[in-house]
């Protein structure tokens, strides 16, 4: 059973702390600890949404993700960023096919957001190289959503 946060003598039972996750929803941090959540702006689309958003959207990651690599090089280490190309390219070489596999495109788009994960740390880092993980982040994220519109989740 679950103990009630409003009843008498309730205290805060210590869990499971992720540090630089790619985790969404609630989230608690230890006592004495400091939680930073940064909340990006949910990307806007259009009402709806065609093949043509997405290669726009996936080149926009590709773009991103070349500028973050130039911006702080050895920031991101080399074969995440490869592996993300990678995945982004069967992303991209799916989309484009007669009947498109949507488990497929989710599963290579939730390979290339794992492979990136270390830039959401970067995001903090300061300066330009700040601002270039932050566009990252957020162009994945309008990618996703629009992976998500065109092929459900």
């Amino acid at each position: 059973m679950i103990p009630d946060p409003t009843a008498p003598g309730w205290q805060h039972q210590p869990g499971i702390v992720n540090i630089d996750s790619p985790n969404q929803g609630n989230q608690a941090v230890g006592e004495r600890n400091t939680l930073t959540q940064h909340f990006g702006t949910p990307p806007t689309l259009p009402e709806q949404v065609t093949v043509a958003d997405l290669l726009t959207a996936l080149q926009a990651v590709r773009d991103d993700l070349a500028r973050l690599r130039e911006t702080g090089a050895g920031a991101l280490p080399d074969d995440e960023a490869d592996e993300a190309l990678c995945s982004l390219d069967r992303v991209g070489d799916e989309v484009v096919q007669e009947e498109p596999r949507p488990g497929v495109i989710r599963r290579h788009l939730s390979f290339a957001v794992d492979a990136l994960t270390s830039a959401t740390s970067l995001t903090t880092a300061g300066g330009t190289l700040a601002a270039s993980a932050t566009t990252l982040v957020d162009s994945l994220a309008k990618l996703q959503a629009v992976v998500l519109r065109l092929f459900g989740g």
